[in-house]
């Protein structure tokens, strides 16, 4: 039987009563990393003089024997051993994210935390892999409700990556993001926004050092991959911004809630033209920020807003109707608050019609459209029938 397996199975006795007492998962959104199994570092050339990375910043891959001699690590494994452990370990965490995708928290913290425990007797603790696997386990500890844990290994993940990438490294602030999360979780704000301002330093710097490459770009290749870069770290902005939106709306700050979350908004719509997947980002900042302008009664500004998402996401695929009919659900209603009931007629409407294509014509999506289209049209003939007196 190999380590992993036995690791495996000894975890699996030890690990399973107290995993049965994790909390039922929260709604918010997770991604799992997946293992690469190089070592990433950033070297000397790659450091502008304001110790921020520099051009190379993203092409992290560096073969693992060179991270060692520069660290001066030595194993008494060999290197059959290590590749072996190494796909042992990344099997692992494959069916880890499988586990979790299906909502299987127990079993996916059995498959990281195995693959973490080989992965840290054969390459050391302080290896970058080991914090891609402690990212997981917080996500799975985060997710099942138990923020402590799940604070513990993202902090560990963070301090890795300083170590091996550097203060200012964009995986750093990937990894502040999701302690930021649990921090959120547990209330503990002030501690929050203080690493989300560290967190907007390395980006901003490393997004300037970007848009400089591009500006230098003659090439069609380096412009299009310094743009892919840019829009990776708008998105990264974007959810930064989002963060510290959430903690002044819980502290209701509403002005200033308001103010990150437009930024949130104007980030994840920038990111949007490079990369796919943002749309739902953008559909649930929209929503934040509406929240936000109903407390203060802003309602036009909040439908300029909505609008302006609605358009965004009809230049996008097929993939992109679900969230669209959301936000024209939600102009109906911010019509129907203003007494516009023609307007907010066409809206529900609009998305009855895009909702029927996606969802069928039985479908409770579209039962709750007509309900509201039925409702909207019984306001808007008592409307007329008073005006009429």
């Amino acid at each position: 039987m190999s380590l992993a397996a036995r690791l495996f199975a000894q975890k699996a006795l030890s690990r399973r009563s107290c995993s049965r007492a994790l909390c039922q998962p929260r709604s918010t959104k997770h991604c799992l990393s997946k293992l690469s199994w190089k070592s990433y570092s950033t070297s000397k050339e790659d450091i502008g003089e304001n110790g921020t990375p520099n051009k190379s910043i993203w092409d992290l891959a560096k073969e693992e024997e060179e991270e060692e001699k520069r660290r001066g690590v030595h194993r008494a494994t060999t290197d059959d051993d290590e590749a072996k452990i190494s796909a042992e370990a990344k099997q692992l965490n494959e069916q880890g994210q499988l586990y979790f995708s299906n909502g299987l928290w127990e079993e996916a913290l059995e498959c990281f935390s195995t693959a973490l425990q080989a992965l840290e007797e054969v390459l050391g603790a302080d290896h970058i892999e080991c914090s891609t696997l402690n990212v997981n386990i917080g996500l799975v500890y985060e997710k099942s409700g138990d923020q402590t844990n799940a604070e513990m290994h993202y902090q560990k993940a963070l301090n890795i990556r300083r170590k091996v990438l550097g203060e200012n490294h964009v995986s750093v602030a990937s990894v502040l993001h999701k302690l930021v999360s649990a921090l959120i979780s547990k209330g503990d704000y002030d501690d929050a926004l203080a690493i989300l301002q560290q967190s907007q330093d390395i980006l901003s710097q490393t997004l300037n050092t970007e848009k400089q490459v591009l500006a230098r770009a003659k090439d069609e290749r380096t412009m299009s991959e310094c743009q892919q870069r840019i829009s990776m770290l708008d998105a990264e902005l974007g959810q930064m911004f989002n963060f510290r939106g959430a903690i002044h709306w819980k502290r209701q700050n509403w002005s200033t809630a308001e103010e990150n979350f437009l930024s949130s908004y104007q980030h994840f719509a920038k990111s949007s033209e490079f990369q796919q997947g943002l749309i739902d980002d953008i559909t649930a900042v929209t929503r934040n920020a509406v929240a936000t302008m109903k407390k203060q009664g802003k309602m036009d500004q909040a439908i300029k807003v909505v609008t302006e998402s609605v358009k965004v996401i009809e230049t996008r695929s097929d993939a992109a109707l679900p969230e669209l009919i959301n936000l024209l659900c939600l102009l109906g209603e911010l019509h129907e608050m203003m007494g516009a009931y023609d307007l907010a007629e066409f809206h529900y409407g609009k998305a009855m019609h895009i909702a029927r294509d996606v969802f069928g014509k039985v479908s409770d999506e579209v039962d709750d459209l007509e309900h509201s289209l039925k409702h909207v049209r019984r306001l808007k003939r008592e409307e007329d029938e008073y005006r009429c007196k």
